[in-house]
């Protein structure tokens, strides 16, 4: 993957990995504990300007199921660094 590429992945009672690619799309496999479901997550938009300093990640995407539109959803994810573990 490039650095246009972000994956997302989500760890609990329900384990997946999302894998976002401006105007891609991807086979994510999502454990639901009972069996394994298959989604495409397809990309509309992205927008990353994290760094070490912080920054914005926004992203646009639909998710389908066996063909099927499912859901569309936009995250929106803003951070800063922590200035108690910062040392100069």
């Amino acid at each position: 993957f490039d650095d246009s590429t972000v994956t997302l992945n989500r760890v609990g009672p329900i384990n997946t990995s999302l894998v976002f690619a401006d105007g891609k799309a991807h086979t994510c496999i999502c454990n639901t504990g009972f069996f394994p479901l298959q989604m495409y997550v397809r990309t509309k938009s992205i927008v990353n300007s994290i760094t070490m300093e912080g920054g914005k990640l926004d992203i646009d995407y639909t998710v389908e199921i066996v063909g099927n539109l499912a859901e569309r959803s936009k995250i929106s994810l803003s951070v800063s660094p922590d200035v108690s573990i910062i040392k100069s």
